[in-house]
């Protein structure tokens, strides 16, 4: 708005002064300035200062002898008029006449002034226009766009929606996919294993037929040799023996007991695919192994004996990431280069309008009738110049609207995804199957024993906490384990081992001496006494044998219902009991899962799952797990335990799985804490003489059918007989409730 009211000034000012001077008020002396552009214009009586403080006052000598320059000459000249006068001391008066020419070429300058500066008004009209109409188009434009981000942030939300229904629908085709391949392949397990076996028996049918021609041509020369002692010796009589004669195999023959148990279990399959002489016998008796003993030099009985897999956290990491939080708008940098452009043509079409009013100014001042060619060849010059802006002007027009279109159809503001740091953990667990076989071997007559162990290792990197947001989910779960993939191998069967590894693990074992008859002890062919393998294993901890449930004529379950509710807890320091308080919570001792990294329960079926500790106590000796498993929750006694009723410990002491112990109760009495917990009262316990062995750790104590504590044990630093405890009911439940 100042610039228009300067430009209204300049336009109606010389108008007044005009008229002013024209009643020959005009003063002599200091009454007309000079701007920076070199235009001449007059001021007040009053007023002794020019418009702009940039502006020189200058006198009617001055004027005089610069008005005849251009515009861009006249404060140079200016300059050197001052120094002359300073140097000369000339100062001339003008008259009346110079008086009214001045006033006169003051009044057409002021005209063309005034026209330039209503061209002027009207282009800054023309440009508020413009600008309006600028700002409307981009708050417009703003309108749409932020229209457009609400309907494709909506779109994308549905196209997410419709994403993760199909990873589920794909999921579940995969996991039947899955499924239906596995039955496959336990089919064609199945199909391979039956043409093994016909191989087998076709393989056996030819050797006896062998073995019967071979017999038959022993036979022959037999009696054609009879026959010849009998000339040589007619006195002689040689009695013919009623038996067959007896073929030995000289080679190695091996049999594997109850392949059944291998099928079903983590046992890995042994490949009998090499040519040598193998059996599977899933009953054997007396005669039987007295026949393999007589007719075989060098035999090895396989018998399955036990299994485990368990997993440890070897380390855990941290590991940084980012994930999208949300969409920012920032402003379009092409703006502020469109903007800088407009600009420039802007000042294009000053700069012409500028030089088309010089050229018009040129012609006015140039023409004189009077003044012959060269006046002539000024207005050319001027009509020229004049030309020149006005082509300039076109192209500086054109550049301007060539440049508000631009900017009208580029947005203001870009959209950029908001990025959050987070972290995730990576846990390294190492994983391990073992599978053991108790080998019984037989060379020439003499007996050994031995002991292999197949075992099966792998690392996973398991990652948890994975932002479903982060722009790298899909590769870091490509990338990761996940826990279901580490129990998924911990349960697939170990590989495959051939006959060659297996004799090369029993060569390099530690082998011992044995009898015959510990042959049929250990097969359960020979009651009384103590069987071999009793004597082999019998002293090792924590160790868990399934030979009694290898040959199936001799059946050794327990049927008490109370076992449905009781687990094995393995961690990583050894082995305890445990029991079910709901559907899948279990109870068992602090000090059985005491610093565990992992921990395990198998139930009574042999079913495996993980569990995590959820609660613990030390001064109770109590810790409270969660599983993923299911099973049959006890039921807890209410009321008074008299002294003298009879209870039942349930566990598995040493290593023994499912054992029953009986006892009576002692005493109810307060024992300290197992664990010397400071400031801590002492802790209600059952005093019973029910064996409570190592491995009883965790398990129930009953009462009939209810439970009335829990086992525990190192209450005496003392070795006793008879003296056991039982954490009592009440503090379990206070453990509970807490």
């Amino acid at each position: 708005m100042n610039r228009f009211f300067k430009l209204l000034i300049k336009a109606i000012l010389p108008v007044y002064i005009l008229f002013f001077y024209s009643l020959n008020v005009f003063a002599v002396e200091n009454k007309l300035c000079l701007d920076t552009e070199g235009f001449i214009y007059p001021v007040f009586e009053k007023e002794k200062i020019c418009e702009n403080k940039s502006d020189i006052a200058i006198t009617l000598s001055e004027f005089r002898h610069i008005k005849e320059f251009a515009k861009k000459e006249r404060l140079k000249e200016l300059k050197k008029f001052k120094l002359q006068v300073k140097n000369n001391k000339i100062e001339k008066n003008l008259n009346k006449e110079e008086v009214k020419s001045l006033a006169k070429e003051v009044v057409e300058k002021s005209k063309i002034k005034a026209s330039l500066a209503e061209k002027k008004l009207k282009a800054e009209k023309a440009r508020e226009e413009r600008k309006k109409e600028f700002l409307a188009k981009k708050l417009e434009r703003k309108k749409v766009q932020e229209q457009k981000q609400f309907e494709r942030k909506k779109l994308q939300e549905e196209r997410k929606r419709e994403l993760l229904a199909k990873q589920e629908e794909r999921k579940k085709l995969q996991e039947e996919r899955k499924r239906e391949l596995l039955a496959k392949q336990e089919e064609r397990k199945r199909e391979l294993l039956a043409k093994q076996e016909e191989r087998k028996r076709l393989q056996e049918i030819k050797r006896q037929e062998r073995a019967a021609k071979q017999e038959e041509r022993e036979r022959l020369q037999a009696s054609k040799k009879q026959q010849s002692v009998v000339k040589k010796e007619k006195n002689k009589v040689i009695k013919k023996e009623d038996t067959k004669p007896l073929i030995i195999n000289e080679t190695l023959k091996i049999v594997l007991f109850n392949k059944e148990i291998v099928k079903k279990e983590l046992f890995p399959n042994i490949d009998t695919s090499e040519n040598i002489d193998f059996e599977n016998i899933n009953q054997l008796d007396k005669a039987k192994l007295d026949e393999l003993l007589k007719i075989n030099k060098k035999l090895i009985v396989i018998i399955p004996n036990d299994y485990e897999s368990f997993s440890n956290q070897a380390s855990e990491n941290k590991m940084m990431s980012q994930y999208v939080s949300g969409i920012s708008q920032v402003p379009n940098p092409k703006i502020n280069g469109l903007e800088a452009q407009l600009r420039r043509a802007e000042r294009e079409m000053i700069i012409a309008e500028r030089n088309i009013q010089a050229g018009l100014q040129q012609n006015l001042s140039s023409y004189d009738p009077m003044g012959g060619w060269g006046s002539l060849l000024n207005q050319m010059g001027g009509l020229a110049t004049q030309l020149a802006a006005e082509k300039k002007l076109k192209q500086a027009v054109s550049n301007y609207e060539s440049a508000t279109r631009e900017l009208t159809n580029t947005p203001m503001y870009l959209e950029r995804e908001l990025l959050s740091s987070y972290s995730y953990k990576v846990s390294n667990i190492k994983s391990e199957k073992k599978a053991i076989y108790d080998i019984l071997q037989s060379i020439d007559g003499k007996y050994y024993s031995a002991q292999v162990k197949v075992s099966e290792d792998k690392t996973f990197a398991v990652a948890s906490g994975i932002s479903p947001k982060d722009k790298n989910y899909r590769s870091l779960n490509k990338k990761y384990n996940t826990i279901d993939s580490v129990r998924n191998w911990e349960n697939k069967k170990i590989k495959n081992i051939s006959v060659a590894q297996l004799l090369t693990q029993v060569d390099s074992s530690e082998k011992s001496t044995v009898r015959k008859k510990d042959f049929y002890s250990t097969l359960n062919l020979k009651s009384g006494g103590e069987s071999w393998f009793e004597n082999l294993f019998g002293k090792k901890k924590n160790k868990t044998k399934k030979i009694a449930s290898l040959n199936k004529n001799n059946n050794f379950s327990v049927n008490d219902e109370r076992f449905d509710s009781v687990v094995v807890v393995r961690a990583d320091n050894g082995l305890g009991s445990g029991f079910y308080i709901s559907s899948d919570e279990i109870i068992t001792n602090y000090h059985v899962i005491e610093d565990a990294k992992s921990i395990f329960i198998i139930d009574r079926n042999k079913n495996k799952s993980s569990a995590a500790v959820i609660k613990k106590d030390m001064k109770r000796d109590l810790a409270l797990l969660k599983t993923n498993s299911k099973g049959k929750a006890v039921k807890f006694f209410n009321g008074q335990i008299k002294q003298g009723a009879m209870v039942e410990a349930l566990g598995h002491p040493k290593g023994r799985k499912f054992s029953l112990t009986k006892g009576w109760v002692s005493a109810i009495r307060k024992e300290s804490s197992v664990y010397n917990v400071s400031g801590k009262d002492n802790v209600l316990f059952i005093q019973t003489d029910a064996a409570i062995n190592k491995g009883n750790s965790g398990g129930p104590l009953f009462m009939e059918n209810r439970v009335v504590g829990v086992n525990t044990q190192g209450l005496s630093k003392e070795r006793t007989e008879g003296m056991n405890f039982a954490v009592h009911f009440s503090e379990v439940q206070d453990f509970l409730n807490k």
